[in-house]
């Protein structure tokens, strides 16, 4: 599987950084998490044709996860896209649907053929060779899900934006793999109740003991801090550690 970053940043603007969103290809299948803000945009730059785009997992809906879908279906639109575009998310996936096509964008509705797929924990796609179970996160009162995916002998979990949950750390254990979120430095703890900071971090990495881990969503705030807080996460992790950047590549 080849797995591209093609955005790792946060709710806040950042000129190197699009927003969150994965690439992950298998046997010629291209399928997204997420797709926030500059994902298309990196698309192009990597030279990816988005048309073999078959499904997109929305982890949740807030924009900096999925404000270039609409993006997306107008270019596929344009460029003559004839295949069916999935895409699969929390349960009120449906009611984001729909506020798209028939609230936002109507001039969007029925231009290309999509499925909408609401899951549920514990949910199981499987396809090509590859099985994703749905995980559950915690993103405060938002309708959230992270997402394991399975193939061959490998694993590869992807957090989506949460704090801690005993759930994911059990899904990490020994993994091949962990996308998971860094949003904040410790010095901001007290402020941050729907995000990871440092610490907790690194508590999730002490437990799991995944192959390696990639920091994603991460704020200029932690940026600013970085030697001491890789230091803290080094201390209770002997791990590979990634700061994941965009157009990044990875293979497994």
């Amino acid at each position: 599987m080849k797995i591209t970053l093609l955005g790792t940043g946060s709710s806040m603007a950042d000129k190197n950084r699009a927003q969150m969103s994965i690439l992950f290809e298998h046997k010629g299948e291209f399928n997204l998490l997420d797709i926030g803000s500059g994902a298309l945009r990196r698309l192009m730059e990597l030279e990816i044709d988005f048309k073999k785009i078959k499904r997109i997992f929305f982890t949740h809906f807030h924009v900096d996860h999925s404000s270039d879908f609409a993006t997306l279906v107008q270019t596929m639109w344009l460029e003559d896209f004839s295949d069916t575009l999935e895409i699969y998310g929390p349960q009120n996936i449906t009611q984001w649907y729909d506020a798209v096509f028939n609230g936002v964008y109507p001039y969007l509705k029925d231009k290309i053929k999509i499925k909408v797929n609401p899951l549920q924990l514990g949910d199981a796609i499987k396809f090509n060779g590859i099985t994703v179970k749905t995980i559950k996160n915690k993103h405060g009162d938002t309708p959230s899900l992270a997402y394991l995916i399975s193939f061959d002998d490998k694993r590869v979990l992807y957090s989506g934006d949460t704090v801690p949950t005993n759930e994911i750390i059990e899904a990490a254990t020994g993994i091949d793999l962990l996308i998971h979120e860094l949003a904040f430095p410790d010095s901001l703890k007290e402020k941050s109740t729907v995000h990871t900071v440092t610490s907790q971090m690194a508590e999730i990495l002490e437990k799991a003991n995944p192959k390696s881990v990639i920091l994603v969503h991460i704020y200029p705030m932690w940026f600013a801090e970085q030697e001491h807080e890789l230091e803290t996460l080094q201390k209770h992790y002997s791990g590979n550690i990634i700061i994941g950047t965009d157009k990044q590549i990875i293979n497994l």
